[in-house]
């Protein structure tokens, strides 16, 4: 049962058909898809609520685990907002709302706010009709690096990862140990994600594919498949000893998702990580579903 404004129920498994009878009336925003809400919940804190038929979720910061609320949706919104800063100040928080999706806000901008841009939360969309042909020269440096992987490396092959299988899912997490420490970092919270995202029995509607030169694997990737010819990308890893693999593994998997009807490629945002941006921005998104910052102007 989704409970009303002011009540908050932690999100569970068993929500994902009520948390989507809301998310599917809009594009595929990264932060509101009920997979990647739940692999990234990694402590359990997230919660939600619906207030004028908004749905309301109480998230933890990517980066700094501190707490914040969001909403989706485009209901009553001034009155929404109003509410929703009353309660985040009587929760002691910063009265501000992170990851307003621009479907919320878009026809109902309200000057008692200070809203603006987050940039650093665009999600990145791509064409995968173009990521699986990289055409013309704004593809250029891809096509060249995805030219130089398959003239250096020889028995390449692209495979289905069944993630209900130990062995398929043993590839992925040694595939993400090599990543760390070639990045010389550890990702823990990325790597409690994918385990929740692994749990055997969560039956998430997945496309996963392991590159592999000469029998070994060396990249993959875990997509989603939505309505309305979407796609969500949701890991992407790849040992980067292997020059362009990167840029081949995207062609893969564009051209695998193509073929199961999608035109469209959400592959998440940025979080302002200058590094992440670059390689985001390499694949030449044809849009971001963008998000913005709704603060009190009595701050």
């Amino acid at each position: 049962m989704t409970p009303e404004f002011p009540t908050f129920k932690k999100l569970e498994i068993t929500d994902k058909n009520g948390i989507e009878h809301f998310t599917k009336q809009y594009p595929p925003y990264s932060d509101y898809n009920f997979t990647s809400m739940w692999s990234w919940d990694t402590k359990g804190e997230a919660h939600f609520s619906v207030l004028n038929d908004n749905l309301i979720i109480k998230f933890s910061d990517y980066v700094t685990d501190e707490p914040f609320y969001s909403f989706l949706g485009s209901h009553n919104v001034q009155n929404t907002i109003e509410r929703l800063m009353a309660f985040i100040r009587s929760e002691g928080i910063t009265p501000s709302l992170r990851l307003i999706p621009e479907h919320s806000i878009q026809e109902n901008r309200t000057t008692s706010f200070l809203i603006t841009e987050d940039r650093d939360n665009f999600d990145y969309v791509y064409s995968l009709d173009k990521l699986r042909t990289y055409e013309g020269s704004e593809y250029e440096q891809s096509r060249n690096m995805k030219n130089r992987f398959t003239r250096k490396y020889e028995k390449i092959q692209i495979v289905p990862l069944d993630l209900t299988k130990l062995n398929d899912r043993k590839i992925i997490q040694n595939l993400n140990q090599q990543w760390e420490m070639n990045k010389e970092y550890r990702l823990d919270n990325e790597e409690d994600a994918m385990a929740r995202l692994l749990f055997p029995g969560n039956n998430f509607p997945l496309m996963s594919l392991g590159l592999l030169v000469n029998g070994n694997p060396v990249a993959f990737s875990i997509s989603e498949v939505l309505n309305n010819g979407y796609a969500i990308s949701h890991f992407v890893k790849a040992d980067t000893q292997y020059s362009g693999v990167y840029s081949y593994l995207m062609y893969a998997t564009a051209t695998e998702l193509s073929t199961k009807g999608c035109t469209l490629l959400n592959y998440e945002q940025d979080l302002g990580i200058p590094g992440l941006r670059y390689a985001k921005d390499v694949f030449r998104p044809v849009h971001f579903l963008k998000k913005y910052i709704i603060e009190d102007q009595k701050i």
